[in-house]
């Protein structure tokens, strides 16, 4: 029962980060320079059933988005680069995680 409660937990977690992703990577595709920075509130109406500030500090240790100033985030290259593996991939079964693939 707990591993079950901890694996969704893990997988919401996962999915919650490929939409925050998703989101800045659509975003930045609406201005000259992809790394224009977005505010955390037009994320968060965005994606109200996810933890948007959580997702986005894991996201930044990864190096996949970044806080260019505060209440602000943008997508990074590596972050633009994730988004594009992991939709061109998506037939294959891809994860934002490759080497921690997302289970039902």
């Amino acid at each position: 029962l707990v591993c079950d409660w901890l694996r969704r937990r893990r997988n919401n977690q996962r999915l919650a980060a490929v939409h925050v992703l998703e989101v800045l990577h659509d975003l930045s595709k609406n201005h000259a320079n992809p790394q224009h920075p977005h505010p955390t509130a037009t994320l968060q109406a965005t994606l109200p059933s996810y933890t948007v500030p959580t997702t986005l500090k894991r996201l930044d240790s990864e190096g996949l988005v970044r806080q260019p100033t505060a209440g602000e985030w943008t997508i990074t290259q590596a972050g633009i680069q994730r988004t594009y593996q992991l939709f061109n991939d998506e037939q294959t079964g891809s994860s934002l995680y490759p080497s921690q693939e997302v289970h039902a």
